[in-house]
């Protein structure tokens, strides 16, 4: 595999302008699974085109900014492993996508330690922001499919008080063919954290997903890389995700070198299929 990118990023509340552009090719292993296990193994080379460029306007505490962009990504899988029927479609695909993506954002920063990086000094955004990403795919422009792309986000972080920041952000994306929706995701997340309890940092995390007329080369995966410690990394499979997490950190010694830490956890997790909740089926 490999990637050449030209960055030019908002460095600084003062910047105006930003652009991007990368060309990539790759060469990776796609799985799906099915409790657990690899159902379908594909090899999967891509070749990835992408450009944009922002504008921004306000001042450094109240901002607007709107993008525009270019993506064309072509994909051709290859079958490598098929073990049993399964919900897997991998079909190669070649996108190509014309956007625009608008954001407004009210934000400060102020500075912590111990917050999620144990000890380093970190500048934390508090406010509110939020988007809305439009993009459409067409054969006139090299696309299979003529294809409507809508994403919108928001993410918002409070301080309240001394010692508690709270934090929550939600991401919605699907696409339009054919009069008809498909790939609907929803995203969302809360946390909670409580600095300096008992001489600790006490977070709390509770996050959901759910996916709706998904193409069958998108599942939500549950387990040890997922956040519910003390599993396989990719253990369940499923169309609706749950997950609570709940955490004490503790430091027990630090200088300008190390930060030595340790943490006392409990993760609760669901992941199903359908609209209805399993409430007797979590994992922990």
């Amino acid at each position: 595999s490999w990637e050449v990118s030209f960055l030019r990023p908002l460095y600084s509340l003062k910047e105006k302008w930003a652009t991007e552009i990368k060309v990539a090719d790759s060469i990776d292993i796609e799985r799906w699974y099915e409790n657990g296990k690899v159902t379908d193994e594909f090899e999967s080379a891509s070749r990835y085109r992408f450009g944009s460029i922002t504008r921004v306007f306000g001042d450094r505490k109240e901002q607007n900014q709107i993008s525009f962009w270019y993506k064309h990504d072509k994909k051709n899988f290859k079958s490598l492993k098929n073990v049993s029927p399964s919900k897997a479609r991998f079909e190669n695909r070649k996108d190509s996508t014309l956007g625009t993506t608008i954001r407004h954002g009210k934000t400060s920063f102020i500075q912590e330690t111990f917050l999620d990086k144990m000890g380093r000094v970190e500048d934390i955004a508090i406010g509110n922001n939020y988007g809305i990403s439009v993009g459409y795919s067409s054969t006139l422009w090299d696309s299979d499919v003529n294809e409507t792309y809508i994403a919108l986000d928001m993410a918002t972080s409070q301080k309240r008080g001394r010692r508690m920041f709270i934090d929550a952000s939600a991401q919605l994306s699907n696409y339009i063919a054919h009069r008809l929706f498909h790939d609907f995701v929803f995203e969302g997340k809360a946390r909670c954290l409580v600095k300096d309890y008992w001489r600790q940092t006490l977070a709390m995390q509770l996050s959901w997903w759910m996916g709706h007329r998904l193409d069958g080369r998108r599942q939500f995966l549950l387990g040890g890389q997922n956040g519910l410690r003390g599993y396989k990394a990719r253990q369940f499979n499923g169309s609706r995700k749950m997950l609570l997490n709940v955490e004490s950190r503790f430091i027990f010694y630090k200088n300008s070198l190390i930060v030595l830490g340790g943490a006392v956890f409990a993760d609760i997790g669901y992941i199903w299929e359908g609209n209805i909740l399993p409430i007797s089926a979590y994992k922990r």
